[in-house]
């Protein structure tokens, strides 16, 4: 299977390095829901990805409107006409910026610090160690490599984590740190 991450969001969401850890909590929870800033007219995606696009069996997104809206303008884009899943196991991460924060840090930088060591902690309030691993497990047993499916980084990145640890997702919250940040539009195959 394919992930790519949503489009950078439209001002004054563009840039989560000035966010508030409130609008960071906002999006990381839904209860902020941003469009979508244009596509670029050059798509960062190889030449591999595009083709994976156009033969794409299903396309799957996550229930955030960032997602939706960026699965839409590519299959838009490369004139694809189908219809997109919404599958809620594909949501960010849910946490709190406000129970992460580090002194010296800027919002952002203290989640990507401290957002997986404090699932392996239990110290993240909405989402523990093994509910990730549910959504994880659903994700991997539900979707193949036929199939595109559009998420967000930080999940992103632990599910490709979760998948080379074997599915144990202690080691996964530790090996996390090895995979590079998700720029926006990245990808991410599995």
């Amino acid at each position: 299977m394919l992930l790519l991450r949503h489009n950078s969001l439209a001002p004054p969401f563009h840039d989560y390095e000035a966010l508030s850890p409130e609008q960071l909590a906002g999006l990381a929870d839904g209860t902020i829901s941003p469009s979508i800033a244009a596509l670029p007219d050059i798509l960062p995606w190889s030449s591999q990805i595009t083709d994976r696009i156009h033969t794409a069996k299903r396309f799957i997104c996550s229930s955030s409107r960032r997602t939706q809206e960026t699965c839409r303008a590519a299959l838009d884009r490369f004139g694809i006409e189908k219809d997109f899943l919404i599958n809620p196991c594909l949501d960010e991460i849910s946490f709190s910026p406000l129970h992460l924060a580090e002194d010296g840090l800027s919002p952002l930088a203290a989640v990507r610090k401290n957002l997986y060591p404090a699932i392996l902690a239990g110290a993240v309030e909405h989402e523990s160690a093994a509910a990730l691993s549910r959504r994880m497990n659903i994700i991997l047993e539900t979707y193949s490599a036929g199939d595109v499916l559009f998420s967000h980084g930080f999940f992103m990145r632990l599910l490709s984590a979760y998948t080379t640890q074997g599915k144990d997702m202690n080691k996964a919250l530790g090996a996390v740190f090895a995979i590079p940040a998700v720029p926006y539009l990245g990808a991410l195959a599995l």
